[in-house]
């Protein structure tokens, strides 16, 4: 990327939604829609990107996809990551999209990297220069500035509310990413176990606090400090949007968070 301004735009939401303008029921018979042309989606798509990209002066627009051979690193760590999903098909049109988007404008994904993850580390090693467009919530475990086009707000995350989002996150789980957090353990338990954000606490003391309730909580829950140690661990990987530090991009590697090792995975193995 170049030191102007970047407006990184989620790309899957942008492409999914205006594709399924295609799929929706003609009001007469209702029948799915054949009036619906490719040039209509990459109108509708185009015009979503504009409005974001207009609404930031002197900027560059950058989409970013997940990789289309949908290489996962999440099923490296779990192999029933997302497993949970029906397997419904994208919507008709989505993939004829999402080449044309890539054709007209810049474009960025990397294999075994989800969408988000791309636009955390791009982010996350620019963050002055740069903004996140996307309406998904677990873009609230990367500090910086986000904007929910969704419901049309901005947020400025610290990197304390971003570590307390992900370690909430680590403690409840994902029913729609198919992560199970630690059992028994849901959105009220978790923000009341976690220590309140303090703006001013360094950020590695904090993450050490949070870290420590969290393990606390699959100790009491797993019995076995082997077993509690090791689920707490796999599902603060899935829980966490990668960062800059987190990517290694000569190596095509991935740093499994851990809070005291360093520990890579490659990306280019089976």
């Amino acid at each position: 990327m170049t030191n102007k301004f970047h407006v990184l735009i989620d790309a899957d939401i942008i492409a999914y939604q205006a594709s399924t303008l295609a799929e929706q029921l003609d009001p007469f018979d209702q029948t799915p829609r054949r009036d619906v042309s490719l040039s209509d989606l990459v109108d509708s798509a185009s015009s979503d990107i504009e409005e974001l990209h207009g609404m930031f002066d002197d900027s560059e627009v950058m989409l970013v996809f997940s990789p289309s051979d949908r290489t996962n690193f999440r099923r490296k760590v779990d192999s029933t990551y997302k497993q949970n999903r029906n397997p419904k098909p994208k919507p008709r049109m989505y993939w004829e999209l999402v080449r044309e988007l890539k054709t007209n404008y810049n474009n960025l994904e990397i294999s075994h990297l989800e969408g988000d993850d791309v636009l955390g580390i791009l982010h996350t090693k620019n963050p002055k220069n740069s903004v996140i467009c996307s309406s998904d919530k677990d873009l609230r475990t990367i500090p910086g500035h986000i904007y929910d086009f969704h419901h049309k707000q901005h947020h400025y995350l610290t990197p304390n509310q971003a570590n307390h989002f992900w370690m909430y996150q680590t403690l409840m789980g994902d029913a729609t990413d198919g992560y199970k957090g630690c059992p028994g353990i849901g959105k009220k338990k978790a923000a009341d176990i976690l220590p309140c954000i303090d703006q001013n606490e360094d950020e590695d003391v904090f993450l050490e606090r949070l870290w420590f309730e969290v393990i606390q909580t699959y100790f009491d829950y797993y019995k076995n400090v082997d077993v509690a140690l090791a689920t707490a661990l796999r599902q603060s990987r899935l829980a966490r949007i990668l960062r800059c530090a987190d990517y290694n991009f000569d190596r095509k590697s991935v740093r499994l968070w851990h809070p005291t090792e360093e520990i890579n995975l490659p990306l280019n193995t089976k």
